[in-house]
């Protein structure tokens, strides 16, 4: 706007001439002025980014370089000759040297015994680029003492794209692989301990058994001989005592074998009404043994389902009913013990013992599947047993996968009822159930 002003009056002067160059140098050197204003701010901008920049990578630096001396790895740089262009504190112990400075311009042959393999993983590595990732090694270090480490190597480039070195990364895993081996050991030890428990289980259940059935079986064919009164008596305590030792036995066994893991179930094809039967038989016979002849067995089952034959533990479904039958002999003297099984169409077989005996008092029907969880009013009237055998057929109830529960009113009697899964192995498991 200036400039403008001054042509205008400069026009006006007659003497054009000299006032024309007046104008000429005014009008440059306003020009100039402005172009140098411009540039010196552009320059002042520049320089103003410059230092931002500059102060910026200063402190990314330094950033990386309180990483690099923090982070719980052992960090190192060469260059493509596999010489140290600089090291972290952690490497520096590694390679027994003090100071940083002291590693740079060396090599690994200077410090490791191992070098020879760690410079041909490194000329592979500049050679077509590929990295090194998580390598598990054992070496030495400058002490000789031994260690495992995990190692990382990669290549570094230029901005040419040129391979101009490689960083490494390497982790002490020592104490991991210790971890490792001392848990492979204690899993070692612990087999060897399930072996030996599963053997003396073994031995134990046979030669305890071995001898108290002598006695027992000698003592009954003892009775079947002319013998007085008293004779006879006697015969009948030692059998007594017998049977109520070696069922002790069976269950101190037993529950060992629950508490070390050792109790197995093993599936088998079984005709599950001959199961029963045999039940029903020891029932009957059990209870001649025991005087308790107003009492009376009942069987219960579906017809249709005679015949069935299907997959499960036969012996651990034998022993859920004798400690079920065992107990309802025990506490019932006179009316009646049921036993009885249905198959559902769910593949879920369901059987239940039923006895008209004193019954449980509800507050005291969970205790009774604990260990020694007999209620007080047993005891008082000395009924024998350890309290263990419940306890051993709810165990033995959970590990078939199956659920155990039960019903009781007291003077009426109880019933325990266990439904297990099965699987049917028989053309007649097309009939409907």
């Amino acid at each position: 706007m200036f400039s403008f002003f001054i042509i205008n009056t400069l026009l006006e002067i007659k003497n054009y001439q000299l006032e024309l160059i007046v104008l000429v140098a005014i009008v440059s050197i306003t020009a100039l002025l402005f172009f140098y204003t411009k540039i010196i701010k552009t320059e002042k901008e520049a320089i103003v980014k410059l230092k931002k920049e500059t102060e910026s990578k200063s402190k990314d630096a330094e950033l990386l370089d309180i990483l690099i001396e923090n982070i719980p790895y052992n960090i190192y740089f060469k260059d493509i000759n596999s010489k140290f262009t600089r090291i972290n504190s952690n490497q520096a112990r590694i390679l027994g040297i003090k100071n940083t400075e002291d590693a740079v311009g060396k090599s690994d042959f200077d410090f490791f015994d191992h070098a020879q393999l760690a410079y041909d993983d490194e000329r592979k590595i500049i050679e077509n680029g590929i990295p090194l990732i998580d390598v598990v090694e054992q070496i030495k270090d400058s002490s000789k003492k031994a260690m495992w480490v995990s190692t990382s190597k990669l290549p570094i480039y230029d901005r040419n794209g040129q391979i101009v070195g490689i960083v490494g990364i390497t982790k002490d895993i020592t104490q991991s692989i210790l971890d490792r081996q001392h848990l492979i050991e204690a899993k070692r030890k612990a087999e060897e301990g399930e072996r030996l428990k599963s053997f003396f289980f073994a031995n134990m259940s046979h030669e305890i058994r071995t001898p108290m059935n002598a006695i027992i079986g000698f003592s009954d064919l003892l009775l079947q001989k002319e013998l007085d009164e008293d004779s006879k008596k006697y015969l009948k305590y030692i059998i007594n005592s017998g049977d109520t030792l070696l069922n002790l036995i069976d269950d101190i066994i037993n529950i060992a074998k629950i508490e070390a893991n050792q109790l197995k179930i093993t599936l088998s094809k079984t005709k599950i009404y001959d199961i029963f039967e045999e039940i029903y038989k020891f029932a009957e016979n059990r209870k001649l043994h025991l005087n308790k002849n107003e009492l009376e067995i009942k069987f219960e089952y579906i017809e249709n389902q005679k015949e069935l034959i299907i997959l499960t533990d036969e012996f651990r479904v034998k022993q859920i009913l004798n400690n079920f039958v065992s107990n309802a002999l025990k506490f019932t003297d006179t009316g009646s013990i049921t036993i009885g099984y249905k198959i559902l169409g769910n593949n879920k077989l369901t059987f239940f013992i039923k006895d008209t005996g004193s019954g449980i008092p509800k507050d005291k029907q969970k205790i009774i599947f604990q260990q020694f969880g007999q209620i007080e009013e047993d005891l008082k009237r000395n009924r024998s047993g350890t309290g263990l055998g419940l306890s051993i057929t709810d165990n033995i109830v959970k590990l078939m996968n199956g659920h155990i529960w039960l019903e009781s009113e007291i003077n009426k009697g109880s019933t325990f009822f266990v439904e297990l899964p099965i699987e049917i192995n028989s053309l007649d498991c097309t009939k409907k159930i």
